[in-house]
């Protein structure tokens, strides 16, 4: 707060409003004075919090639903141990704690413990960015924390991530030197780029639910293991381990298809392993590492001729490719060093010997050997299974996922699931139609000896509704499948309705007393077919066959003489049918009404 001349400055609430208020005032003053005001608005601090409570600063983030989240003081001064309060007391109001702004405690140089309360929902980015903070206990509502939350802080030891959080962001716990252990729980699911670039983490098992991992993601970390758990990880990308000093060993997941530009760049690999469904290998994947034997998958399709740059220790390659994978990249650019062409043994599949010893580039291999006794069985395959513009889903041996890995020579069923109303027309294996293979919406390949990729396509069904009425023709049109049809049925003057059947079932009793019918609901053709009488307006009570009579009684109707398999249609005078029933008794509101029975028509009064 500032005082000048009778007038009052609140650093946080000035503002244009304010400026105007005081208008009239500044308006007397000297120009001196003014130039004084304004050099004084130019030192004002601008506050960085609306409350602070035992030491810890807040912005209100509701005032609704009072809560709040953890700011700074805008001079970096938290120090020692923090922990978070699950709600904060101020002004006789309870606020809850449900955020950390972002870089709340950023560049806090004596900051130790943080313990997260309860409530907190979210961090934002660089919240501790640069800190010195030593350990960090998450609560167990915390889902979403931001970019760089970690980034450089070199003290960091002990971290205890929420079981809520399914993504680990960029540069997160970059260059944490002093963290040389993480647990990641199950749940997340991507680990974006560089964050866990220079950190200190030696070994790392990576959750099953992993699919994404980021550019950068362990580079020039002291990784020296890392487990892939049955993750489901397709890419390993760009630069993802490039020079991690102490990884001397990795094994490729069946998952993985790609291996991206850099990825074990100037890494310690002596041995690579796995990777059977690998179909691409790109630039500088292997450049500059001190390998000394590596498999080569099955699946294996496209190499960049640099992916093995300076790699020259090699001395044994299994490659279990049946055909020798194709070179992309630099024109004339070998992709092994000479000494490796000449000391390295390039074991082979029998029987595949004389493809590699033609192939561009592996054939100047001088120990070429066919070692690889191949037998589907040794390998798992990727299947996929996917749908062209929905409508529908895939089952593959009955999970609900798009890719799984059946091991070579078993066999793998799809079930083709379609949303109601939505029926299957086409499928195809690896691009071929196979749609006259499929049987009772199921497709199985006995054996599996390949990556197999199959597409579904389902559209909207529909089915064909029908109305005959006499004998002189008909209407069809069609109807989406699982509908309803709804349609009047109105005689012509002297007619009246007989019996409506809906796909041969008698259904004149559902006809409404405006003549609506609505159909079931359609998952099959239907035909609806309505029959006629002359209207016996004007006729006596009882009328041909006088086995049969009709007679009113006290608001009922009593059919006698008639079969118990006679049906009584009972019209109102409009034409429309009231009643459709075997009942030879049975109840009507006053009126007139038309009773047709056994071949018979009467006209009665109730």
């Amino acid at each position: 707060m500032y005082w000048l001349d009778s007038i009052f400055f609140t650093a946080r609430n000035w503002d244009q409003r304010g400026i105007a208020n005081q208008h009239f005032m500044l308006h007397n003053l000297t120009r001196g004075v003014v130039a004084t005001i304004l050099s004084l608005l130019a030192i004002i601090p601008m506050s960085a919090y609306d409350f602070e409570v035992d030491g810890i600063y807040y912005d209100v983030v509701s005032f609704t639903d009072l809560t709040c989240s953890v700011t700074h003081n805008g001079r970096n001064s938290y120090s020692g141990d923090i922990t978070i309060p699950d709600a904060v007391t101020y002004n006789s109001r309870k606020l809850r704690v449900i955020g950390i702004s972002q870089e709340a405690f950023r560049s806090c140089t004596s900051l130790g413990k943080v313990i997260i309360g309860s409530n907190v929902e979210s961090i934002g980015s660089r919240a501790f960015q640069e800190s010195s903070i030593k350990e960090v206990i998450f609560g167990e509502k915390v889902s979403s924390i931001g970019d760089r939350i970690f980034d450089n802080c070199k003290n960091l030891y002990l971290v205890k991530l929420s079981p809520a959080i399914k993504v680990i962001p960029e540069l997160a716990f970059r260059n944490t030197s002093a963290l040389t252990t993480i647990s990641l729980h199950e749940g997340i699911i991507e680990l974006r780029s560089a964050s866990f670039r220079e950190s200190g983490i030696s070994s790392i098992t990576l959750p099953s639910t992993v699919t994404i991992l980021g550019e950068n993601c362990f580079s020039q970390s002291k990784l020296t293991s890392v487990d892939f758990n049955g993750s489901n990880i397709e890419e390993i990308p760009y630069n993802c381990f490039s020079s991690t000093p102490l990884l001397t060993s990795i094994t490729i997941p069946s998952s993985v298809v790609k291996i991206g530009g850099g990825a074990f760049d100037g890494s310690a690999l002596l041995e690579v392993k796995g990777g059977e469904n690998v179909a691409e290998i790109e630039y500088h994947a292997f450049r500059n590492t001190p390998l000394v034997s590596m498999d080569l998958g099955q699946a294996l399709k496209v190499i960049h001729n640099t992916a093995f740059i300076n790699s020259a220790d090699i001395r044994t390659i299994n490659c279990y490719a049946p055909i020798a994978p194709e070179l992309v990249g630099n024109a004339g650019q070998p992709l092994f060093d000479g000494k490796v062409y000449i000391n390295a043994e390039l074991n082979v599949p029998v029987g595949a010997e004389a493809q590699y010893q033609t192939a561009e580039d592996w054939k100047n291999f001088w120990n070429i050997r066919p070692n690889l006794n191949i037998s589907p069985e040794t390998f798992s395959f990727n299947v996929y299974g996917s749908t062209t513009g929905g409508n529908g889903s895939v089952l593959i041996n009955g999970e609900d996922k798009n890719r799984i890995a059946v091991v070579g020579n078993s066999s793998v069923t799809f079930t083709f699931m379609p949303d109601f109303g939505c029926k299957l027309t086409a499928v195809t294996l690896n691009g071929e139609d196979v749609m006259d293979k499929v049987s009772n919406n199921t497709l199985t390949i006995e054996k599996v000896t390949e990556i197999l990729s199959l597409r579904a396509t389902y559209t909207p069904a529909v089915v064909n509704f029908t109305i005959a009425s006499g004998d002189k023709g008909r209407v069809t049109t069609t109807a989406p499948y699982g509908s309803s049809v709804g349609c009047r049925i109105e005689p012509q003057e002297g007619w009246l309705i007989s019996a409506v059947t809906f796909n041969g079932e008698n259904v004149t009793s559902q006809i409404g007393t405006d003549g609506f019918y609505t159909t079931p609901a359609l998952t099959y053709d239907g035909i609806l077919a309505v029959s006629y009488i002359s209207d016996p307006s004007g006729i006596s009570t009882v009328v041909a066959n006088s086995n049969v009579s009709v007679i009113p009684s006290r608001g009922s109707l009593i059919v006698t003489g008639a079969e118990p398999n006679d049906i009584v249609n009972v019209y109102n005078v409009a034409g429309h049918t009231v009643k459709s029933t075997y009942e030879k008794e049975f109840t009507l509101v006053p009126g007139i009404y038309i009773v047709c029975v056994a071949g018979n028509t009467f006209k009665v009064s109730i």
